[in-house]
């Protein structure tokens, strides 16, 4: 979850933008600390030194975190290897897009080809093993050779009761 050089904000369309860590947190975005991602919900203007100005205890409401991932060849299908993901509780969703090809096709729920269409909340969970924390999903007949390559994963917590999500990795991707 370190890696800021993929993050994207949800309000931010293209991957040219600079992340700035020492920047507050938006309405709507999730937390990196710890090396965990998290729903914001500390606050630290009491008790933290050199003294701080976050105050993260009122957030509520959904809140995003967006990283995309670029392939060097053409995917419809990927494996991610999401540790501390926990699909039963419906609290933490993850979706998947191919940038102007499809809508946000859903991790939580099952891909179904007689009715996949590759719009938003079609499912693309092909198999998951939870012991090894992998999820693989398709995008059917979407490829993302039309979308430069690229797949965006968007995952969003609903309230500070979700589990944090402790890394977020394309495991059969030759990334660039």
């Amino acid at each position: 979850m370190c890696d800021d050089r993929n993050r994207m904000c949800a309000a931010i369309k293209n991957i040219k933008n600079t992340w700035d860590s020492t920047r507050l947190l938006v309405p709507g975005q999730l937390q990196v600390f710890n090396s965990k991602l998290i729903y914001p919900y500390m606050n630290f203007t009491t008790g933290i030194l050199p003294a701080q100005t976050a105050n993260y205890s009122g957030y509520t409401g959904p809140r995003y975190y967006v990283r995309a991932f670029k392939s060097l060849s053409p995917k419809n299908n990927g494996v991610l290897n999401i540790p501390g993901f926990d699909r039963s509780t419906e609290k933490t969703l993850i979706d998947i897009k191919l940038p102007s090809i499809t809508g946000w096709l859903s991790l939580n729920k099952y891909y179904n080809e007689s009715d996949f269409t590759g719009v938003d909340g079609d499912g693309c969970l092909v198999q998951e093993n939870l012991s090894a924390e992998t999820f693989s999903w398709t995008s059917a007949q979407y490829s993302n050779v039309h979308s430069n390559f690229t797949v965006i994963v968007r995952i969003i917590m609903l309230d500070n009761t979700c589990a944090p999500i402790e890394g977020l990795f394309m495991t059969d991707w030759e990334e660039e």
